[in-house]
């Protein structure tokens, strides 16, 4: 029966490639096909251009960061940023590399590298939560400050920048909001601007309320009825950022008080059980190969 079936499926199909349709079909496959390969030059030069965007999404990121975390979104500072964490990565693997075996060294090396990126991404995890809990206020002093500004959210955003009270993370990004409307030169830069203040709060209503404010800015459009519906539901977006508040406070107590806890029951039980002296115990564990290779397992996990 499943041979039957496959048997009428293929004698279909050869049926309609012969059709007269299907030469006119085959030539428009065959032309589309040599306009996607023209459109990439060469091999080599499409290679290029992917390892270009893709070095500039990276930089771009790694910018943001220093930028909301150290107010240095320069290239200068971003290759410092990277040279940096290399020479970290490098001294480390260096240090491990003649005491411990070679994959030992290398993840070790990997995850120093790693590490002022990731200081950098909890920075920036404490400030969104920061400004996930000053949203409300910053929402309601916006949608005030635009209906007295008479609709004009350029001049809204500096004025709540000056007056807002009791959201000092909220205020230093809208005077940079500020600073950057006033320099950028077209709706491009308005986009980048928007896109640098979504991610500096990295809530869902920091999304809604950066579109509101490139309507306004780029076409006029006016958002009145939209930042008051905003406004309204802030009080449940808080109750959330409020639960993923706890959750980072657990995080960070296991952090602070679990792992350190946890490698001094390792050299109390040491001393205590297998009756070692504290030098003993330090040469063991960090002048042998297994005890290095042990203490840097117990870091990276």
């Amino acid at each position: 029966m499943i041979e039957a079936v496959l048997l009428l499926l293929f004698a279909a199909g050869a049926a309609v490639l012969y059709l007269p349709e299907a030469g006119d079909l085959w030539r428009l496959l065959r032309h589309r096909t040599a306009r996607w390969k023209e459109s990439f030059l060469t091999e080599e030069g499409w290679l290029q251009n992917r390892q270009e965007i893709c070095q500039q999404i990276v930089m771009e990121h790694i910018r943001r960061l220093l930028q909301i975390t150290f107010s240095a979104g320069t290239k200068k500072a971003v290759k410092y940023f990277l040279f940096f964490s290399a020479a970290v990565g490098t001294a480390v693997f260096a240090i491990l590399f003649c005491c411990a075996s070679i994959v030992v060294a290398a993840a070790a090396s990997l995850a120093a590298a790693a590490m002022p990126y990731l200081l950098l991404r909890c920075m920036i995890q404490e400030k969104q939560i920061m400004g996930s809990q000053e949203g409300e206020i910053l929402v309601t002093e916006i949608l005030n400050n635009y209906k007295i500004q008479y609709c004009n959210m350029v001049a809204a955003i500096e004025a709540t920048a000056v007056t807002i009270e009791g959201a000092p993370y909220c205020r230093q990004l809208l005077f940079n909001l500020s600073r950057g409307l006033n320099r950028m030169a077209g709706t491009s830069d308005l986009e980048l601007l928007m896109e640098e203040f979504r991610f500096a709060l990295g809530t869902s209503w920091a999304g809604i309320l950066s579109e509101n404010m490139f309507l306004a800015c780029s076409s006029g459009v006016r958002v009145t009825e939209s930042l008051s519906d905003l406004a309204k539901s802030m009080e449940q977006a808080r109750q959330v950022e409020e639960f993923s508040q706890r959750e980072n406070n657990e995080g960070r107590m296991i952090l602070k008080y679990f792992v350190p806890g946890s490698f001094l029951l390792l050299f109390a039980g040491g001393i205590r059980f297998f009756g070692l002296t504290v030098e003993e115990w330090l040469s063991y564990q960090f002048q042998t190969s297994a005890g290095l290779t042990w203490a840097v397992l117990f870091v990276l996990t």
